[in-house]
């Protein structure tokens, strides 16, 4: 092989290695890095805020449960809520 011909190849080579060296970073960094995740105003026991009457009153929600064979919707046994201040959360 004559000068050229190596350079030629050497710089494929140079050329393919930064290509998969760029798309190895772009995949590794998409998924080392998915973003904060908003926080929401949730209680312990799973409902929202909004399901607490004014943040100091009993939870409105309901909690799905299975007895024999039937499925009722029983009231939250949540008595106030202790989450997070909805006015910190931004």
């Amino acid at each position: 092989m004559t000068p050229d011909q190596w350079f030629a190849l050497g710089q494929w080579l140079v050329g393919g290695a930064i290509g998969i060296g760029a798309v190895t970073a772009g995949a590794w960094g998409a998924w080392r890095f998915r973003g904060a995740q908003p926080r929401r105003p949730i209680c312990t026991c799973g409902h929202g805020y909004g399901t607490h009457d004014g943040g100091h009153g009993p939870c409105g929600g309901k909690l799905r449960a299975r007895r024999n064979y039937t499925d009722f919707l029983d009231p939250c046994p949540c008595r106030s809520y202790d989450g997070p201040d909805p006015l910190l959360i931004r």
